[in-house]
């Protein structure tokens, strides 16, 4: 963009227009002489954009079309200098009541939502998928919603298997977002998400905070020379002019602490296996969740946390704690591990499944039975392998039945115990033709067991992740500026408050205020575009976060420790020193 045609608070509309329901040729109005106000909203937790438009009526537009909630929004619109319009359609859902202005005059405001939207409600995913939680996604959107807008997305990794089940897209695609996993962000916070610039977006929020800044923000005047030192420009044009800043949160430590931000942990349950795992979250020794500042809000040397352990937020999950097995352990010859498995004859690799990964050697008993070294099968009446119990039938439920002294012939591990067991785990006799359980328990007849669902894995750092991303949250005003957008990543310059001499030229030091430093980041979270005709203002608003500071708390504490200390007296000043 270029600073010479750029026009302070001004905007460029080509078009205005409002579709009837009917979509015949007559039917699109141009109403932008009609406008008194738009705004226009996106948000990175809504998953369609939306346009209010103040319409200042003399045509009896409501009486002729009438407006029925089946019309359109189009707009066309761009920030002078800026070289690309942003063109957006709406479906109409809502008026306001109905306000005269004037005789014969009245005002009202219409309200429209992203076509998709619509689309979504009137959809359900009656589909099931095989696939990563990224390439459903695609699929979903590709299939329902038809759209020719851009779909960005983030690749997830691993196999999952969902099932529709009659949902909205939406509301599916939400449970793709918690159970997808990235290779290369751990937290796996994925958010889905629409911009006005006709985009969807699927990506996660660690990778949203690591994107090149778009723009170069301060709270500041116009024409003011910076000083040199890592910033795009030594002058702040009008565009980068800061009008209004409202601190929306700053710390709010027992709200995290309670939320999980600072510790968590997850525990799981699977149900199958009969198998407990737990994963932990602890703020001050995780170094996994990604940072869009260098420094940590909390510093580890003194914080309260060093000496509290408990974990005040936890959670239960239901999943599969133990990797499924291969498919070439089903076999038709061999005994069933405790989930019903076959495992191959001879093939002790199987056995890492139930045994903590200790693989049996020939002739040993040792590591699965805690008994003497004996290759004799008599020596094993009544031991349990996994669920079965050997020297009797098993039932359905791993719980012995009858006697029986057919047990030889199956070997595994180089240790023969018995015959070939059926898909419930019981011990069929010596040659009993299983070839029936042939490929009974596959990937294609029992995809939730061959493709677990592993959130577990990664939970306690979603939550700590999604509960810290807005440490730092502050609105923004700026002279219109069309191509701001939800997650985007700005350098926000405000100057630091404060009447010490050495801090009175600085930017906030905690925010970024060193220009050496590329710690002034902030994600942009919600951006508001407001045009008012009556007033030729055109004024963006966004919400923009951060999670971590750009300098050390502990370093600047101290480094202001001797000024506070001189201002106080003992034994005050001594207690405050100790701080430190």
């Amino acid at each position: 963009m270029s600073d010479n045609t750029y026009k302070h608070f001004g905007i460029d509309i080509q078009q205005i227009a409002l579709i009837a329901f009917d979509r015949s040729e007559n039917s699109l109005i141009d109403i932008k002489a009609m406008c008194f106000e738009i705004a226009l909203f996106e948000d990175i937790e809504s998953k369609s954009v939306h346009i209010q438009v103040g319409i200042e009526d003399g045509l009896g537009i409501i009486e002729r079309m009438p407006l029925v909630g089946d019309e359109k929004i189009v707009i066309s619109y761009r920030t002078p200098s800026f070289d690309d319009y942003v063109e957006a359609e709406f479906d109409v859902h809502q008026h306001s009541v109905i306000n005269k202005s004037k005789e014969r005059v009245r005002q009202y405001s219409i309200y429209g939502i992203s076509p998709e939207a619509k689309t979504n409600i009137v959809s359900s995913v009656d589909a099931s998928y095989k696939l990563s939680g990224s390439e459903t996604v695609k699929a979903v959107y590709d299939t329902y919603f038809k759209s020719n807008k851009t779909l960005e997305v983030s690749d997830s990794f691993g196999t999952q298997y969902s099932i529709g089940n009659g949902r909205q897209p939406f509301h599916f695609i939400d449970q793709i977002i918690e159970d997808s996993q990235s290779e290369k962000y751990p937290a796996s916070n994925y958010v889905f998400y629409e911009t006005l610039d006709r985009k969807y977006h699927f990506k996660t929020l660690d990778e949203l905070m690591q994107g090149d800044v778009v723009q170069d923000f301060y709270f500041a005047d116009a024409g003011k020379k910076i000083a040199s030192g890592g910033f795009a420009s030594d002058t702040i044009f009008p565009y980068q002019v800061i009008t209004d800043v409202e601190v929306m949160a700053g710390i709010r430590g027992l709200d995290r602490l309670v939320a999980g931000g600072y510790r968590n942990s997850v525990k799981v349950v699977d149900p199958v296996t009969k198998t407990f795992s737990e994963r932990t979250f602890d703020y001050l020794t995780d170094d996994k969740l990604t940072q869009i500042a260098k420094h940590k809000t909390i510093p580890k040397e003194t914080s309260f946390l060093k000496d509290n352990t408990e974990n005040i937020h936890s959670r239960l999950i239901r999943s599969t704690v133990l990797p499924p097995p291969s498919p070439a352990s089903i076999v038709r010859q061999g005994i069933a591990d405790g989930v019903g498995d076959y495992l191959a004859e001879g093939a002790p690799s199987t056995l890492d499944f139930f045994t903590n990964e200790e693989i049996v050697p020939e002739g040993s008993l040792t590591s699965i039975f805690d008994q003497p070294e004996e290759d004799n099968t008599s020596s094993l009446q009544g031991t349990t392998v996994g669920g079965l119990t050997v020297g009797g039938a098993v039932g359905s439920f791993g719980t012995d039945s009858t006697s029986t002294d057919s047990l030889q012939g199956t070997t595994v591990g180089g240790l023969t115990v018995g015959g070939a067991a059926d898909e419930f785990g019981t011990l069929l006799g010596p040659g009993a033709d299983i070839t029936f359980f042939e490929e009974r328990v596959t990937a294609d007849t029992d995809p939730q067991y061959f493709y677990p669902k592993r959130r577990h894995d990664f939970a306690h750092l979603d939550v700590a992740s999604r509960v810290l991303f807005n440490t730092i949250s502050i609105n923004c005003s700026v002279s219109g500026i069309s191509d701001i957008h939800v997650g985007q990543v700005v350098n926000i310059f405000i100057p630091q408050e404060s009447n010490d001499e050495e801090m009175m030229n600085m930017y906030n030091i905690f925010y970024g205020g060193d220009a050496g430093l590329n710690d002034a980041k902030f994600l942009i979270t919600k951006v508001q575009h407001g045009f008012s005709f009556t007033k030729s203002v055109y004024v963006t608003t966004f919400t923009c976060v951060k999670n971590s500071f750009a300098s050390s708390v502990k370093t600047e504490a101290q480094r202001l420790t001797g000024g506070v200390g001189d201002a106080l007296t003992s034994p005050l000043k001594d207690v405050v020193r100790s701080i430190f």
